[in-house]
């Protein structure tokens, strides 16, 4: 006896079919805030092939130069003449100070991040509702809920 082909390939349709059908309202899934690939050289710039010098220049010397930046501005609140009467021989704690201060704005930045995201994440969804289980038509609502990410409101 031979196969009917014809059948299962008409059940595979209608499978594939029935599952489209049945996915058209799922929501689209966005990653999440933290599994975000992150290219460190989008915010730096290094030479090609003089990626590990530049970053360790970095490393050195934008501390050093955000912690003269802070003295100048915080410390001897912008007078010259305040400033240049600062002792500048101490290297690492204008260091650390300028390390401080980086931190500081790289983590305000990274929470502002994480705001935009949630804030982009929100999306508006029209409530369905449905007038009678006699008709089954569908009455769509005025009111808008937002959700979050991939939570259920």
């Amino acid at each position: 006896m031979k196969k009917n082909n014809n059948a299962i390939f008409d059940g595979r349709n209608t499978a594939e079919m029935y599952q489209m059908e049945r996915n058209k309202g799922k929501k689209e899934e966005t990653p999440s805030f933290m599994s975000q690939d992150i290219d460190i050289f989008d915010y730096l710039w290094a030479p090609q092939g003089m990626e590990k010098p530049a970053i360790t220049i970095y490393i050195i010397f934008m501390p050093y130069i955000a912690g003269l930046v802070f003295m100048y501005l915080f410390i001897a609140h912008g007078n010259i003449d305040h400033f240049l009467v600062l002792d500048f021989t101490m290297f690492f704690l204008v260091w650390a100070i300028g390390y401080e201060f980086l931190g500081s704005l790289i983590l305000g930045g990274i929470i502002w991040a994480f705001i935009r995201y949630l804030y982009r994440s929100r999306k508006p969804q029209v409530e369905e509702k449905t007038r009678g289980a006699h008709n089954g038509r569908k009455q769509y609502s005025n009111t808008v809920t937002y959700t979050r990410g991939n939570r259920d409101p």
